[in-house]
């Protein structure tokens, strides 16, 4: 009998890649979407609450400010954290706990007596938030056949990014008014519940359980794949030629420094560190800076920003599209520079006291929807280039790296706003780092799309002496290997 999607005997890998994107594929992208969803959800929820619990208590901004720099702070931990373990223990469980220690740390915050309890306890779910982020988008990259990973980690990112956005405004307006601010915390549990169906449907990684030697639990992995997707089994799976030796030390963080990897790891912190300080560091000082520098009210600042958020998730929906279809390369590249144009420009028409309510929205959303799509882009991107045994660690370290910069630019905004030094300058300082990052992309990023993990690491893996990032063809395959 003909076996669907595979030949009579076929390498563990090659059979992940011929398994039909179906029923497996579509509840494991179900589980991890509504997990980085409500991931989201949580961190939109601090803009939402701290509002109310300040009326409640009477806090000032300055000390409220404490509380995003809490989380982000948690959830550098948590990248570092997280993705060591899931690189040391694997990628199931791992997630399984991270996704425990956020739905239940919002719990908590729902019975919070002070501030300082809820900047305790919004550092460790950051821990959760962090980590989960990490270990998903390695489980996807993993699981997915490459002609459609593309597209699983940018609605992974890129659309539940928007959703999370949604349920958050969506809870704020209708539930907080009649149940509190309490109840928007409470509802973060919900991802608890999500964590028996995950154990049960998705497995440990074949590549994970390959890297760390246990051949017989990563036939087994792709057994059960083979079972939820509805295929026939596959008689004979090996190991095969397809996975190079590794000597590396899973989850190391000085292996990401190492020759073969050292240049991507540059590129990872470079564009990751940059892109961090242009979100942060504007996205969540704009109202202020309208307020403070160009004239507009609290209240129109809010209802212009509103505006901006809700036209620019659609249109990061848009990017999930090109992503896959134009290719990583080109989107990574150009978004940074289109949104540090577009905030330089932001500074620019103020200054001149050009900066009218329809030039503020389509500059916002240009600003606005290319760092919300770069948030959905960077991690998943980064997950594709490191080994089995570094890639979760990898991608951590990329994300806390771009946390930590975050961290100093929301400090560092929030400073020169403080200090009255806002205009041109405050745009300046945000949107240059965003240019940079482009450039960086255009030099060393490589186009990674509709290729395996095992072909997008093997040029360098067999000890090319030109990095991948500067030996890709242009339709982004390996260009042929001089030693062969």
């Amino acid at each position: 009998m003909a076996i669907e999607g595979a030949s009579q005997s076929q390498t563990i890998l090659g059979r992940l890649e011929t398994i039909p994107f179906g029923r497996f594929h579509a509840i494991l992208l179900a589980l991890v979407f509504t997990a980085v969803a409500f991931d989201n959800m949580d961190q939109v929820t601090l803009s939402f609450v701290i509002p109310a619990f300040s009326k409640e208590w009477g806090l000032t901004p300055a000390v409220t400010r404490l509380l995003p720099a809490a989380g982000i702070t948690g959830t550098l931990i948590g990248a570092i954290t997280g993705g060591f373990v899931a690189d040391r223990v694997g990628r199931n469980k791992t997630f399984s706990v991270m996704i425990l220690v956020f739905a239940l740390t919002e719990l908590a915050n729902g019975f919070a007596t002070s501030f300082a309890y809820v900047v305790a306890v919004c550092l460790v779910m950051g821990v959760g938030v962090g980590g989960a982020v990490v270990i998903a988008f390695s489980t996807i990259s993993e699981f997915a056949p490459a002609d459609r990973r593309g597209m699983m980690q940018i609605l992974t990112g890129v659309v539940s990014i928007g959703a999370g956005y949604i349920i958050a405004s969506g809870l704020a307006y209708t539930a907080m008014p009649v149940l509190g601010w309490r109840f928007l915390f409470a509802v973060g549990v919900i991802p608890a519940f999500l964590v028996p169906l995950f154990l049960k449907y998705v497995p440990e990684s074949p590549r994970y359980l390959i890297a760390h030697g246990r051949i017989d639990e990563a036939i087994q992995s792709v057994r059960k794949v083979e079972t939820i997707a509805g295929v026939e089994h596959v008689p004979n799976l090996t190991v095969g030629p397809a996975v190079p030796s590794s000597e590396e030390r899973a989850g190391n963080p000085k292996e990401l420094w190492k020759t073969k990897y050292k240049v991507r790891t540059a590129l990872i912190w470079t564009y990751g560190g940059l892109w961090g300080f242009f979100n942060f560091s504007l996205l969540i000082w704009l109202p202020t800076a309208l307020t403070g520098s160009f004239g507009y009210s609290s209240s129109s600042a809010a209802f212009y920003t509103s505006v901006i958020d809700l036209v620019a998730i659609p249109i990061g929906f848009v990017t999930a599209y090109l992503y896959e279809r134009a290719g990583r390369r080109p989107i990574l590249a150009i978004y940074p520079v289109v949104g540090g144009v577009a905030t330089i420009l932001l500074g620019w028409f103020g200054v001149q006291g050009m900066l009218f309510p329809a030039t503020l929205v389509v500059l916002g959303v240009l600003v606005y929807s290319t760092g919300f799509a770069l948030a959905g882009m960077f991690p998943p991107y980064a997950s594709e280039l490191y080994d089995t045994k570094l890639r979760a660690s990898g991608t951590g370290w990329g994300v806390a790296v771009s946390r930590f910069t975050g961290v100093v630019g929301l400090l560092a905004g929030g400073a020169l706003l403080a200090t009255g030094v806002g205009g041109f300058l405050f745009f300046a300082v945000a949107g240059v780092p965003a240019l940079i990052a482009g450039v960086a992309f255009v030099i060393l990023g490589a186009e990674t799309r509709k290729r395996s993990l095992e072909d997008i690491v093997r040029p360098l893996a067999y000890g090319r002496r030109v990095p991948i990032f500067l030996a890709t063809s242009a339709n982004g395959k390996p260009s042929p290997d001089p030693k062969k």
